[in-house]
């Protein structure tokens, strides 16, 4: 089963925002629309990195008030790890096993965000696909 068929394309789950902005703005949309995560995209429009609710909080603890200030791009993993559209479940599995992250963003060659998949995700399609099998 490839990726691109478990892709979630609610429009709630594909959040970006724009590397200028503070972290106080980001922790504002991640906690209000209840994300886990969010790409960040540069001027281009293209994905260079991602802010999870856990950097939010450890930004919080770290630097207190000046989260009013800060962008985003202090706090942000730049090494993003993440899956192109017709990779096979298994490599998705692979990689979020061996950087143990929860929400794996699915972009395309051209570098467009495609969609995020989640272990829940994969969770549930493996077990469809069990059923189906010996069901």
């Amino acid at each position: 089963m490839i990726l691109q068929n478990l892709v979630t394309h609610d429009s709630r789950n594909i959040k970006t925002v724009m590397d200028n902005i503070t972290i106080y703005d980001v922790a504002d949309i991640i906690f209000k629309q209840g994300l886990s995560s969010v790409l960040v995209l540069n001027k281009a429009k293209k994905s260079i990195g991602i802010v999870t609710e856990q950097d939010v909080v450890l930004a919080i603890k770290t630097f207190k008030q000046k989260i009013l200030e800060l962008k985003i791009t202090e706090i942000m993993s730049v090494d993003l790890m993440a899956c192109h559209p017709d990779e096979a479940i298994d490599e998705a599995v692979r990689v979020m096993g061996a950087y143990k992250i929860r929400n794996l963003p699915i972009i395309t060659e051209s570098g467009n965000l495609s969609g995020f998949i989640d272990l829940n995700t994969i969770a549930r399609a493996q077990l469809s696909h069990i059923i189906q099998r010996w069901g």
